[in-house]
């Protein structure tokens, strides 16, 4: 991908992610980027070829950030499970900011094969991440021992899941961000050790100062 290639999926991450696919016309890609549409057409073929590209370039990125928190897992010595599951949140935000309402509609009623590849590249990575902190979580006593690894799964895997769909919180008063962060909230309290309850939303926290 050329600079003014990556340049337009970066825009149109932008744009689909606040307006949505077909709200967003290649014209006003083209006149935010300050680019003919000619010039526009002559990088990619269509609409369409810009959000799969886009798409897998979003993909690809949280891929990465994933792949920093997998060989930090790797490294048992002095990890810090509770800075790995504060970094996994942020990751989560990120993707929010990029998989909206807005943009998730619009693909699971135009792009249904789109929308599977999201969820199957979910899928795949929640459950590597999820076996590898538990088993590290029971060892060092931050998840409560009488906790079921296949319970906390199916809680974890199916509510996060299902956020995603935005016909299954269209009617809260929340956005997608405040449920999900409601859902952690919710999951951490009665899985972690008191001990570690403490500790991770205390750093969440200062986390979140500080970034302020």
């Amino acid at each position: 991908m050329n600079e003014l290639q990556q340049r337009i999926i970066k825009q149109a991450i932008e744009l689909f992610s606040k307006y949505g696919f077909t709200n967003v016309k290649t014209d006003d890609l083209a006149q935010t980027l300050g680019i003919s549409k000619k010039t526009l057409y002559e990088n990619f073929e269509s609409k369409e070829e810009i959000l799969r590209t886009a798409l897998d370039y979003s993909l690809k990125n949280i891929d990465g950030e994933l792949e920093k928190i997998r060989q930090r897992l790797e490294q048992s010595d002095g990890l810090d499970l509770i800075e790995i599951l504060i970094d996994l949140w942020d990751i989560e935000i990120k993707s929010l900011k990029i998989f909206t309402n807005e943009i998730i509609r619009d693909i699971i009623r135009l792009f249904p094969d789109l929308w599977d590849l999201v969820m199957n590249f979910r899928d795949e990575r929640f459950k590597f991440y999820f076996n590898k902190i538990y088993s590290l979580g029971i060892n060092q006593g931050v998840i409560r021992k009488e906790i079921s690894e296949y319970i906390l799964y199916l809680i974890f895997n199916y509510s996060t899941k299902h956020i995603l769909i935005p016909d299954i919180i269209k009617d809260l008063p929340l956005s997608t961000h405040e449920v999900m962060e409601q859902i952690f909230m919710i999951i951490l309290s009665g899985s972690l050790t008191t001990e570690y309850q403490i500790k991770y939303f205390s750093k969440k926290t200062n986390k979140i100062q500080v970034k302020q």
